[in-house]
């Protein structure tokens, strides 16, 4: 991960008068390259965020995702253009490490007492990525009326032709023998 370029998604806290505070980013092919193995290539994001300081040891992050994002189409392996558009509210908490060890809530973020500023690439990272959806094709294009390669396409159920040959008959008779147990 480079971290230096992360370094845009500090936000200190310390002396921050309570109430809202908004922060606005653009996020591109650079902020995805800072993670190893991204599902996303590109993006052309706009992110709102948010923070409601409450008090001084918890606040609400509320972050607002809109733009495309580019990956991969999960037939042909295409690049492909898809819409992004999401909403998440996490909230910070101040626990001492000890607490923290068995806190898996995701919607929670966890900082120690003396912290005095967060990284949220983390977050936004996540927030990004839960926008793709389970199967990405290149009819899903949200620019280009797209199609998967067809060439791609064809080799694909050549492979499968393959895998449906006839079983050998005697494996068909062990797994006869074992169905009667």
């Amino acid at each position: 991960m480079d971290h230096e370029h992360l370094r845009l998604y500090d936000i200190p806290f310390v002396g921050l008068s309570e109430g809202e505070h908004a922060y606005t980013y653009e996020i591109d092919h650079v902020f995805f390259e800072a993670f190893d193995q991204s599902p996303i290539h590109n993006g052309d994001l706009y992110v709102r965020l948010t923070l409601d300081k409450k008090k001084e040891s918890f606040f609400v992050l509320d972050f607002f995702v809109d733009g495309t994002i580019e990956t991969e189409c999960d037939r042909c392996l295409d690049t492909i253009t898809l819409q992004a558009h999401g909403r998440q509210q996490v909230m910070v908490k101040f626990e001492d490490e000890a607490s923290q060890k068995d806190y898996d809530d995701p919607d929670v973020m966890l900082l120690e007492p003396k912290a005095t500023q967060f990284n949220i690439a983390q977050q936004l990272f996540e927030i990004i990525n839960l926008q793709l959806p389970m199967r990405k094709t290149c009819e899903m294009d949200a620019i280009a009326d797209k199609t998967c390669d067809p060439a791609v396409i064809e080799k694909l159920h050549k492979l499968q032709e393959e895998d449906e040959k006839p079983i050998d008959p005697r494996w068909e008779q062990l797994k006869s023998i074992q169905n009667r147990k």
